[in-house]
């Protein structure tokens, strides 16, 4: 004998069929943003496997560059005798230059840091100056304070205040101020004028300026006798460049005389303009300004 269920027994059977299991959603809808998560990570392996390729590309480039160059100088130092005092002359004239730069970047370093040190202790001197006055206040009201039992709250503030002015942390140093940056930066450019002078006699100083901005290839100095000669040269020019004596004295007395006419695009400049510094000249030595032919590389050294 059949049996039979009621109307509302089928209707209540289909619709929990239709109805979602909650748990269900959440664990579909974690997959769902986890795929999600997973595209946009490949994503990113992608690009940075693209730009891994690019760099290695650009590096692959670089060093065939180097390649061509190294059997470039073979050929014209080994293979032609008569074009390699050339070349020889052109890499001791760029050594020269290098020496030039380097004696800059170590008298900028130096100044940099005596500066540094005068500003520095010049803040710290006024920090303890002006902690020493707070402090003396406090110690006065808290001597008031002990003498009056009705005042012990305010006792009890001025004991803090006490504490914590004598907690408070040094001041950070902002860096060298823009006064600073441009006597550091006259020094410099003194320094590069003094090198400039003492090189311009024999010619050394357009000779290292034209090797740094030309190819081996380009270099001509002569016969035999000429090479070695201009060799000589650059050895004796390399050993004054490194040579400290009477420097200090040279460099004040060229600062000393650059600073009055020296004027700055706005009030925080700290490189100069060109046209405002006398050019370096003395006798038959031609002039040159060292910021308009950037000699030994002097805006790469100067403080910004």
């Amino acid at each position: 004998m059949a049996v039979m269920l009621p109307d509302k027994w089928s209707q209540l059977k289909l619709s929990s069929i239709g109805k979602a299991d909650p748990a269900e959603q959440e664990r579909l809808l974690k997959l769902f943003w986890n795929r999600a998560e997973l595209k946009k990570e490949l994503q990113d392996l992608d690009d940075q496997l693209h730009n891994l390729r690019n760099k290695l590309k650009q590096q692959e480039n670089a060093n065939s560059r180097l390649q061509q160059q190294l059997e470039q100088l073979e050929v014209l130092l080994l293979g032609n005798p008569e074009r390699g005092l050339d070349a020889l002359v052109h890499f001791g004239l760029k050594a020269l230059w290098r020496a030039c730069r380097e004696q800059l970047e170590n008298f900028s370093g130096e100044l940099k840091r005596e500066r540094q040190d005068t500003e520095r202790k010049h803040q710290l001197a006024e920090f303890q100056a002006d902690r020493a006055d707070r402090l003396k206040i406090a110690d006065d009201r808290l001597r008031q304070s002990q003498e009056v039992v009705a005042a012990e709250r305010h006792l009890g503030d001025m004991q803090e205040a006490h504490r914590t002015i004598e907690k408070e942390p040094w001041p950070e140093f902002p860096g060298i101020s823009i006064a600073g940056r441009r006597m550091v930066n006259l020094a410099v450019i003194a320094c590069a004028q003094h090198l400039f002078m003492r090189l311009a006699v024999s010619g050394l100083a357009m000779d290292a300026r034209l090797a740094n901005n030309r190819s081996v290839e380009s270099a001509k100095h002569g016969s035999l006798d000429a090479c070695l000669a201009r060799l000589r040269e650059i050895s004796q020019a390399l050993a004054m460049v490194r040579a400290q004596d009477g420097l200090a004295a040279e460099i004040k007395k060229r600062g000393e005389a650059l600073a009055p006419a020296a004027t700055w695009r706005n009030a925080n400049e700290t490189v100069p303009q060109p046209a405002s510094l006398a050019p370096a000249a003395s006798g038959n030595v031609p002039d040159a300004n060292v910021l308009v032919d950037d000699y030994w590389d002097v805006y790469k050294v100067l403080l910004r």
